[in-house]
């Protein structure tokens, strides 16, 4: 009998060199705690009542989110269910992949599709890749069209470097356009300008876990900066070998080892200017486990990623506190994996000799596969300007392009790359009647040259009838485009001369929006 159940073990080490790092452990709590009890007869007799800790001590200030709607608000006064991950909680939680920290959100799902490959997805099926998410780091989306998905191994940052994340909880289309059909996610990463020193975090565990990071903080006059280099590896989870197994044990495998360099510069020319500079490369060596981790010649595939990023975002504070925004972003993936299936008599089942009965002379060969030499871009620029039109309304409106770009021969049938432009217009009018009622009203326009023009309205109310106790009612509806490769794909294998063998299309001409 095989006990299915097994215990990992991490062991992280954290060094700072601008502060003393303070840990407190169980043993720490607990002679606080009893301190604490047998000391408050004495604050009692001494005339220090007042500072004994009462329920205002445990009171908190409500936070303050902008991914709901681009404004800032306090998270009473948001249209959507938001959850904050804040740093105490990314700590507290234990987690070494980015995506698990999504364990801690209500309705959302994070999951293992290998052991090196995640998917995250909000009350949605758990595919390989779920595309019903905007994900975004600092306000720049990692939507990969060529997955019509995110790639979580090729983000380029560590759980070490996030401040803190926001998640909406359902549709933000009216806000972030069709890829937030289920919700959104906007990690914001640790700002230069409130760390300096170096950092140093390693992070050794079972499956042969090697996590490495190390972070210089600092600035140079004007310019605040934040280099990084990480290095990650593990041997994915581990497999069962069958005794009648041909294939080594150390094969069957889906290990995945990445090493990312990120450069980050904070430029403030005046007290109204604010530039945000930042920029990536990576690569990420995945072994993808094949249909069946026991048969075929290798049992997994060799994915090679590779990826580089440039960000750039001028925020200008006006009069009123008012606000313009201009950013502009590219993201580049590329991906080389190799499938060797093995003969194609094998893969049908029939003796070599009735390959050239059945291909028209074709003589039996080995098919290889995969996609190799496929490339996906994205390029955007986006521009938003915040009004503070009365004392009680406020308005965000905004205007971006985007213009996603994917080559791949397998996925596609082709050599040329395809594309797709989108245009989008934004809007959110916030009208507050006194300090209990709050109204939102937004909405978002696209068009792009798959489904042409599709409009994603909202309207909400929160009503706060106690401290800290709102009742929220929204309606909104989304809209979710298809990607690039949903409405192309075409995925074929052929013989070494071109030759099909076998096409699998899988778009349709008059695809629609998701409704």
């Amino acid at each position: 009998m095989i006990n299915s159940r097994k215990e990992y073990w991490f062991l992280t080490f954290k060094l700072l060199t601008t502060r003393k790092s303070q840990t407190i452990g169980f043993a720490s709590i607990l002679i606080f705690t009893l301190c604490n009890l047998f000391s408050k007869p004495v604050f009692a007799q001494t005339g220090l009542a007042s500072e004994q800790i009462d329920q205002a001590d445990f009171l908190s200030e409500v936070p303050i989110v902008s991914s709901a709607t681009r404004l800032n608000q306090k998270i009473t006064e948001v249209p959507a269910s938001i959850t904050i991950i804040d740093r105490e909680m990314i700590e507290a939680s234990g987690a070494t992949e980015i995506p698990q920290l999504f364990r801690l959100v209500p309705g959302y799902i994070s999951y293992y599709v290998f052991g090196n490959q995640f998917g995250v997805t909000n009350r949605g099926l758990t595919i390989e890749f779920p595309g019903d998410l905007e994900v975004m780091i600092d306000g720049r989306s990692v939507y990969e069209p060529i997955f019509s998905a995110v790639e979580w191994s090729s983000l380029g940052i560590t759980v070490e470097d996030i401040d803190y994340i926001e998640v909406l909880r359902g549709s933000n289309t009216p806000a972030y356009g069709s890829n937030a059909y289920l919700g959104a996610i906007n990690i914001v990463t640790a700002n230069p300008v409130k760390a300096h020193g170096t950092n140093i975090n390693v992070t050794l565990g079972d499956l042969h876990t090697r996590n490495t990071q190390i972070r210089q903080n600092g600035s140079l006059g004007v310019v605040n900066y934040s280099l990084g280099v990480s290095y990650r590896s593990n041997e994915g989870f581990p497999r069962l070998k069958k005794q009648a197994n041909p294939i080594p044990f150390d094969r069957i495998q889906d290990s995945n080892e990445a090493l990312h360099l990120n450069l980050r510069l904070i430029y403030t020319p005046t007290v109204f200017d604010t530039i945000d500079f930042q920029m990536g490369v990576g690569k990420s060596d995945l072994d993808i486990p094949g249909n069946d981790l026991t048969d075929g010649p290798n049992g997994f595939n060799e994915r090679e990623i590779e990826t580089n990023f440039q960000f750039i975002q001028w925020r200008k504070s006006l009069q009123n506190t008012n606000e313009f925004q201009l950013q502009l972003y590219h993201n580049r993936l590329a991906v080389d994996e190799i499938r060797e299936l093995g003969p194609l008599s094998g893969l049908l089942s029939v003796p070599p000799s009735f390959i050239p009965l059945i291909f028209d002379g074709h003589a039996d060969e080995d098919i290889v596969t995969g996609i190799r030499d496929t490339v996906s871009e994205r390029f955007d620029v986006e521009l938003q300007h915040k009004l503070n039109l009365t004392e009680h309304q406020r308005l965000v409106w905004g205007a971006g392009v985007r213009y996603d770009k994917i080559r791949s021969e397998f996925l596609l049938g082709r050599e040329d790359a395809v594309d797709e432009l989108q245009y989008r217009l934004f809007a959110n009018w916030e009208w507050r009647l006194g300090e209990k009622l709050t109204f939102n009203f937004g909405a978002m326009s696209e068009h792009n040259n798959i489904v042409g023009n599709f409009i994603s309205p909202r309207a909400a109310v929160n009503y706060q009838f106690l401290p800290g106790q709102v009742i929220h009612s929204s309606y909104t509806y989304g809209n979710r485009t298809p990607s690039v490769l949903e409405s192309s794909q075409f995925q074929a294998t052929s013989f070494a001369d071109g030759t099909l063998i076998d096409v699998d299309i899988n778009y349709d001409d008059n695809i629609d929006e998701s409704k």
